[in-house]
């Protein structure tokens, strides 16, 4: 079974150990100033699409009950009258570009003063998910109507054509974050901040780039600073799919087990998506070996999605329609050459170089990093392929293997 469910429901009627919140940075070992657990999760959104009606068309809903428009007072700066709250750097115009989609459409999805809302339902039953999910529909509704009536964009009315539900939202909110599997792995910030300290990335299966960026504005209580650590792109590893203890399951969506402030990026789309074909593969190998998910050997997974264009490594300059993608992917994956992180804006690097040189002295530390008795003695001289040979041709012959 892999459980892709929105709030990890199938992980937590198996039995599987988790957690829901926040956990204190002395559990994590991430320097990040929280000083305790909790269980606050991140703020959802039920997004809702508009859609451009032209100009002289009124698509205005009724006004929504409890509507006031200093509500979202600071979403943009066309309507910013309390100084207290901070202040907004886009105007209306922009909030909206910000969501905007082919054929005149626009994704309203706007954090801060806008249809963002707070509610921990993990442990609610249906009826009560149910209630506090209509609550957050209202938020949008709000908003809506602010946009038409308070912003004049009343030519943008709430598209029909986009999810077969009679109010025109989609079936389920933007949750962004769910219960976290305790799992073989849990990748943590340190993890993702310094790749080369362990050797998790060599399990890669899934990549992401985007800042650790967290939604707690609408919940007062919660820790506010969580967000933009400085990290480079990553490699999300193998164990983080893979519960303790309960076997025939296997983990993706934000169900995977990673900690609250690497569930930041981790959440996205891309990286959810990802870890989705990868769960899928584990899956499938297990059941064609019988065996637990456990005992599926990660280089089997790793050439799957490989053979499928999708990257185990999150090099920028060495992407699916590089010639050599493979074979950059597979010696990423070894740690014998290593690529660079950069942490960049709102997609964080990771580049390989591959038109570039390196020295003897660093393939052979490569070598030994990647197994210690691979000793091997390099100059600061440019390596040659016939020195790269030398040593690769010495390896076969120590470790007998066969070259492929």
């Amino acid at each position: 079974v892999v459980d892709g469910t929105d709030l990890g429901d199938a992980m937590a009627d198996a039995g599987v150990a988790h957690d829901i919140g926040m956990e204190a940075s002395s559990i994590t070992g991430e320097k990040v100033g929280v000083p305790s657990s909790n269980d606050i999760v991140q703020d959802l959104t039920y997004v809702v699409i508009l859609k451009d009606f032209g100009a002289g068309a009124d698509k205005t809903i009724p006004k929504p009950a409890n509507y006031t428009p200093t509500e979202f007072d600071g979403a943009c700066t066309n309507y910013y009258i309390d100084t207290t709250r901070k202040a907004p750097n886009v105007d209306a115009q922009k909030m909206l570009d910000y969501g905007k989609l082919p054929n005149g459409k626009y994704m309203i999805n706007w954090p801060g003063y806008g249809n963002d809302y707070y509610v921990n339902n993990i442990r609610m039953n249906a009826a009560e998910r149910a209630a506090s999910l209509q609550a957050a529909k209202e938020q949008t509704l709000r908003f809506v109507y602010f946009i038409q009536h308070q912003l004049g964009f009343k030519h943008l009315g709430i598209a029909t054509d986009e999810f077969p539900t009679a109010d025109g939202f989609p079936l389920v909110p933007y949750y962004r974050e769910s219960r976290r599997a305790k799992g073989l792995v849990r990748f943590n910030l340190n993890h993702l901040a310094q790749p080369y300290n362990s050797t998790l990335y060599r399990t890669g299966i899934a990549v992401g780039d985007y800042p650790i960026d967290h939604h707690h504005k609408k919940n007062s209580a919660a820790p506010q600073h969580l967000n933009f650590y400085p990290v480079p792109s990553y490699s999300l590893p193998l164990g983080s799919l893979i519960p303790q203890k309960v076997e025939g399951l296997v983990l993706t969506e934000k169900n995977i087990s990673v900690s609250n402030v690497v569930n930041g990026t981790t959440r996205l789309q891309p990286c959810v998506m990802l870890n989705g074909q990868a769960a899928g593969v584990v899956a499938a190998l297990a059941v064609k070996a019988n065996a637990s998910a456990a005992k599926v050997e990660v280089r089997k997974v790793q050439q799957h999605l490989l053979q499928s264009k999708a990257m185990i490594m999150p090099y920028i300059d060495a992407g699916i329609h590089h010639e050599q993608f493979e074979a950059i992917q597979k010696i990423g994956a070894t740690g014998i050459l290593k690529g660079k992180g950069v942490p960049y804006q709102w997609a964080n690097q990771t580049w390989f170089y591959p038109d570039s040189s390196i020295s003897e002295v660093t393939f052979a530390e490569g070598l030994r990093d990647f197994k210690k008795s691979w000793q091997f003695t390099g100059s600061n001289n440019l390596l040659t392929s016939e020195k790269a040979c030398e040593w690769l041709a010495a390896i076969i012959a120590k470790e007998r293997l066969q070259p492929r």
